[in-house]
């Protein structure tokens, strides 16, 4: 079986060399300097919030770890341009990827595939020329989903740079999804490019069972200027148990990402928004840097605030490498 090799197909002209140092903090940076980015943010929350509410008891399991394996998947599988099977989304190419990673390990990982096909977003067949590969194929309901939560951030994108209906095309272009996991998931391979370990303790608290519904519902209201919910709504919103959301608020607190009052309520979670805020940003840096080509717009303000002229329909799309 062929090994994995992650350079050379979909790199960008643009993108072929990097500087010493993080590729993103520079387009983060700038990108968080914009007057429009706060409502960006909160946009962003809000939809992933909504879409968290809508997993109910699977957010027991929509770990971290578990959402990036399956993106690392759908990436082997639009990558795969031989018209082969077997060098698509293998178990060992996924291994491989979260091991070097340190997403998962091998009974991690086994447990993640099993519920993602129970749950119906994956088939599992094996390689004609060798019955012991195991080929994963995500399907329809996973792609669509994949469209739906891909349009959130690109919504974001157009909020930044009007005019170019990032949004849309997602949703209707069957060819943005798969150059989009070519291009942004190779960057993100092949730059050693990690999106929530930038921020350390937010992505200890996100590992945690209910991290993520947590850190999200704290952040949307902390945002909004809305009363921050208790421990026993969390719970109830997102069908995790009382036990555990107060862990992860116990967690929050002693990573310094919330303050408690002497009853245990959240006084102030402006350290955890901050870093929530840095995390969108730095989620949306990797698509306009290496999938849109947009670096120059958020490099410095007058740029930041001088967006480029809308394309003729298709021209951007075009330039996301395929």
């Amino acid at each position: 079986m062929p090994s994995l090799h992650f350079t050379g197909r979909f790199v960008s002209q643009n993108c072929a060399s990097e500087n010493t140092g993080d590729p993103l903090s520079a387009t983060m940076q700038g990108m968080l300097r914009l007057p429009a980015f706060d409502a960006a943010a909160r946009l962003y929350l809000e939809h992933i919030l909504s879409w968290r509410r809508d997993l109910g008891v699977f957010n027991r399991v929509a770990t971290t770890s578990g959402l990036h394996t399956i993106g690392y998947l759908i990436f082997l599988h639009f990558s795969n341009t031989s018209g082969r099977p077997e060098n698509g989304a293998t178990y060992s190419r996924l291994l491989e990827i979260c091991e070097a990673r340190e997403t998962c390990g091998s009974r991690a990982l086994r447990t993640i595939l099993v519920l993602a096909q129970v749950m119906g977003y994956l088939q599992s067949s094996r390689a004609s020329t060798d019955r012991r590969i195991q080929i994963f194929t995500p399907t329809e309901k996973l792609i669509t989903q994949s469209r739906q939560q891909f349009s959130i951030p690109f919504a974001c994108l157009d909020m930044l740079v009007p005019g170019q209906g990032y949004a849309q095309a997602v949703k209707s272009d069957l060819a943005f999804l798969p150059k989009l996991y070519a291009s942004a998931g190779k960057a993100f391979l092949d730059h050693d490019i990690d999106i929530t370990g930038f921020f350390p303790e937010l992505h200890e608290l996100m590992q945690l069972q209910g991290g993520c519904p947590f850190i999200l519902a704290i952040s949307h209201a902390a945002a909004h200027g809305r009363e921050i919910p208790t421990t026993a709504a969390i719970a109830k919103e997102f069908h995790i148990s009382l036990t555990q959301v107060r862990t992860v608020l116990k967690a929050g607190a002693s990573r310094g990402l919330i303050t408690l009052s002497e009853r245990g309520q959240v006084m102030d979670a402006s350290p955890l928004v901050a870093q929530q805020k840095a995390m969108i940003a730095r989620e949306l840096s990797l698509y306009a840097k290496y999938s849109l080509g947009l670096e120059d717009c958020f490099l410095n303000t007058s740029a930041a605030n001088a967006p480029p002229q809308k394309q003729q329909a298709g021209g951007w799309l075009q330039a996301i490498p395929g």
